[in-house]
């Protein structure tokens, strides 16, 4: 398998507008794995031409735990790259083909392409992408981080934006280097947010370099936060970054 397409969901919440997506991929060699808490509610209801692993987590938490279902995913994936998608998030058709091109010019890299939001449907209209908001791209093209464009659509970001890499909005990376980081850390899971920036630095650390793309586009429609029970606040989880990212960037540990 080139390509593994990875989503860690609590609720299937754009199942079909997903495989409708994923079916209509101009690149056909790949396979989605979904790691889903409903999984026993779900289950017989995704069916596709293309391959489907489709399980629930290893050790079901009560707490938000997007590192450890992840992971889950990661031990189980085929593809020479991961194609990381939530399950709000919807790729236009030749989205996966740009992550296969881009990525083996690039000898393997973290990519990030474009994920505009949308204010419900459609997503398109005359042909044309709906944008409403692109918080990604914005803080480049505002500046706002700094990239260094290098052509066809593609720009090089510095480790000072290497944590626009989201890991689910639009994003891939070669399945090789995840796994000699060692997966995501698994810490941050009790409330969203930081597993992606870790993993971004540490892939950053072993040798990766960092790219956005221009020309690579997703959806992302309205999705709800909250679902499952958090154990820590938002000031507590920004509060990981020094005491987790931090100190493995200093001392150079993927």
């Amino acid at each position: 398998m080139k390509i593994t397409v990875l989503t860690a969901t609590y609720k299937l919440l754009y199942r079909e507008r997903q495989l409708e997506a994923l079916e209509q991929q101009t690149f056909k060699e790949f396979e989605w794995i979904i790691v889903d808490d409903h999984h026993e509610d779900n289950k017989g209801l995704i069916k596709a031409s293309f391959p489907i692993i489709h399980i629930p987590p290893d050790t079901p938490a009560v707490y938000f735990a997007m590192a450890s279902a992840l992971n889950d995913g990661l031990v189980r994936t085929s593809g020479k790259y991961v194609f990381f998608m939530n399950d709000y998030v919807v790729p236009e058709a030749r989205c996966l083909q740009r992550h296969w091109e881009v990525q083996e010019k690039m000898g393997g890299c973290m990519l990030s392409g474009r994920a505009c939001a949308v204010d419900g449907t459609p997503a398109t209209a005359n042909g044309q992408l709906i944008t409403v908001k692109d918080y990604r791209m914005a803080v480049f093209d505002t500046s706002t981080i700094k990239s260094k464009p290098i052509g066809d659509g593609l720009y090089e970001v510095e480790r000072v934006g290497v944590q626009n890499w989201w890991a689910g909005r639009n994003d891939s990376a070669p399945l090789q280097a995840i796994l000699e980081c060692n997966g995501f850390e698994e810490a941050f899971d009790g409330r969203w947010g930081g597993q992606d920036a870790d993993l971004a630095n540490r892939l950053m650390t072993y040798g990766l370099k960092y790219y956005i793309d221009k020309q690579s586009n997703c959806m992302e429609y309205p999705h709800p936060r909250g679902n499952k029970k958090q154990v820590r606040n938002e000031t507590q989880q920004q509060s990981l970054q020094q005491i987790i990212i931090d100190p493995k960037v200093k001392a150079g540990i993927y």
